[in-house]
């Protein structure tokens, strides 16, 4: 257990910095919008993304309540997965979105787009794979999971707070933890000291229909996370590939 790693570090970071140049919400919308329908959608995804950290930046400043900004470029973001035939990743937008509005209007219609591209999919016996938590700014925590026999799971996660200067200076602070647990009936516990803590960090995790929940005992410190980093919450199933092992690429 450690504090995220300097390489960890650049490709949190990069992610933010690899998207093409737009400034506004306006912009990214405009040229996302153009690169999706040219049949570029990863591009577009990079481009929704970065109108996702705008947009929510204008929906705290605006006077009106709500997340109208937002809830456009999540619909985007929802759309270019389809188109970028990621299923998985867009029901994680969809489901956002939903969260903010569960009346929203496009949110709902495009519902019927990923239950149609999630339609013949059924969720693995096994509970490998990545599942991920919006972390804010068009950024998502990950919780890496591979079963490896014997009841026993290898896990991953990499986490950040999203703080208000993230555009100048990437995440607020940064945090991983891994390691192997016992994996019975969906559930696995993990527990180990950190050199940073004054008690040992505890996880308890449920998977579950393509969800994994995680359950946190001990502070940021007690799990060597940076200032206000938890692992605690739900974790969308985005990914049935099995991760490779940590320090691999």
């Amino acid at each position: 257990m450690k504090i995220l790693s300097l390489a960890l570090l650049c490709v949190a970071l990069s992610a933010l910095a690899g998207a093409p140049e737009c400034t506004s919400v306006a912009s990214c919308n405009t040229m996302g919008t153009k690169e999706l329908a040219a049949g570029r959608p990863k591009l577009a995804i990079l481009l929704f993304e970065s109108q996702a950290g705008y947009a929510e930046e204008a929906d705290m400043a605006s006077s009106a309540p709500g997340f109208k900004n937002s809830l456009v470029a999540y619909n985007n973001l929802v759309l270019a997965c389809l188109k970028d035939k990621d299923p998985l990743m867009a029901r994680a937008w969809l489901e956002l979105a939903l969260d903010r509005d569960p009346q929203n209007k496009a949110a709902l219609f495009n519902k019927t787009k990923v239950d149609e591209a999630m339609q013949g999919f059924s969720l693995p016996a096994k509970v490998t794979g990545t599942y991920r938590r919006y972390a804010g700014a068009g950024t998502w925590d990950d919780a890496e999971i591979a079963e490896t026999g014997g009841g026993q799971i290898r896990f991953s996660f990499t986490l950040v707070r999203m703080g208000l200067n993230w555009r100048a200076y990437g995440p607020a602070a940064i945090g991983e933890i891994s390691g192997t647990a016992k994996l019975a009936n969906g559930k696995a516990a993990f527990s180990q000291k950190s050199e940073y803590g004054e008690k040992p960090c505890a996880l308890g995790m449920t998977f579950e229909k393509g969800k994994l929940t995680v359950k946190q005992d001990g502070t940021d410190s007690d799990c060597g996370f940076g200032a206000g980093v938890t692992a605690e919450g739900t974790y969308l199933l985005t990914s049935t590939k099995e991760p490779p092992p940590p320090g691999k690429p």
